[in-house]
């Protein structure tokens, strides 16, 4: 399970407010630089291409896809199937 999924599902089962709110916000930043990230990611590849500097990009989102894992992979297969 996602640990955004996991947050999210204690919110109703913590005792305070305040525990919850924290909760809820932390939720929010993580999938907030999830989409920062992605877009990001995004931008780096489209303007590589422009500035000749694809290949290098390339090769570091197949390392990533090769080594990572989790999310970060999951973004890296995305990207270089995207791209092709």
């Amino acid at each position: 399970m996602d640990i955004v999924e996991r947050l999210r599902q204690r919110i109703g089962l913590v005792k305070f407010d305040s525990d919850a709110i924290a909760l809820r916000d932390a939720a929010n930043e993580i999938e907030q630089l999830r989409n920062d990230n992605n877009r990001l990611a995004w931008l780096a590849i489209d303007n590589a291409k422009d500035t000749g500097r694809a290949l290098m990009y390339r090769k570091i989102l197949q390392q990533i896809a090769d080594e990572a894992s989790g999310h970060g992979q999951a973004l890296a297969y995305a990207a270089l199937k995207e791209k092709e």
